[in-house]
């Protein structure tokens, strides 16, 4: 007979400073930054070899002054210039905590985190140069209007960068899967606070792809990009018991 899965395998490591239930997480390039994200309004980065969390992030109260609940979180997959392929690699897309930006949803909202713009702006309110205020109290960007979701966001889902074209990866792809059986797709996500401004997201609409009919009233619980492949090719999934794969140049 099989063995139970915590005969086989051990704990190598926990990390714990959370007052809510952790609802998601995802692993970084980076393989020493992890993100959650908890029921008691806020998304954490943490950093595996302190066993603690780096950044706390706070996620704006509902209209009526609740704490929303944080349903996904993504990595921005940072850009590397120039001739820094050829000599990291694919691997070495994120640097340490203060270096990336992070992507948060909660309900129908979109909030995004530039934490190079935190601790530089952290360091310069006190005065300090080595302390680094680890709370952030308010996000960066607030693509909730430009995303037009009409329900519940299930999972937010970056496009994989492309190591043969630098060009390529100024024009990422964001996807929200949602309740109402749809991903709304956003391209062009800013991934500094100084590009929000001007930002092709900000001037678009977003592309839609409608996973379960509305007779059904199915709804999408995930949908991911096909990685380091096609950053056009993804895939999603619901409570209609099916996957399906899209292009997104090519939704219908």
């Amino acid at each position: 007979p099989a063995k139970r899965i915590d005969e086989q395998a051990k704990i190598h490591s926990s990390c714990a400073s959370t007052t809510g239930y952790i609802d998601n997480s995802e692993a970084c390039h980076n393989p020493t930054l992890l993100l959650s994200g908890s029921e008691d309004g806020t998304a954490r980065l943490w950093d595996l070899r302190m066993k603690r969390a780096s950044y706390c992030m706070m996620i704006p109260r509902d209209k009526r002054g609740g704490v929303p609940e944080v349903t996904s979180v993504a990595f921005h997959p940072c850009a590397l210039q120039g001739n820094e392929y050829e000599d990291k690699g694919p691997d070495a897309i994120l640097g340490n905590s203060q270096n990336c930006t992070i992507y948060v949803c909660t309900n129908r909202s979109v909030y995004g985190y530039d934490l190079r713009h935190h601790s530089f702006a952290s360091v310069k309110s006190e005065n300090a140069k080595t302390t680094v205020n680890p709370i952030v109290k308010s996000p960066h960007f607030d693509l909730s209007s430009f995303f037009e979701c009409t329900d519940e966001i299930n999972q937010l889902s970056f496009s994989f960068p492309r190591y043969d074209s630098v060009e390529s990866n100024n024009k990422l792809f964001l996807s929200a899967a949602d309740d109402s059986g749809e991903v709304h797709i956003l391209q062009c996500v800013p991934e500094k606070y100084t590009e929000m401004a001007n930002s092709n997201c900000t001037q678009s609409k977003p592309r839609i792809l409608y996973h379960a009919d509305p007779e059904s009233y199915a709804i999408t619980s995930c949908a991911v990009f096909r990685p380091r492949n096609n950053e056009t090719i993804m895939a999603s999934g619901g409570t209609d018991c099916m996957i399906k794969l899209w292009d997104i140049n090519r939704p219908k």
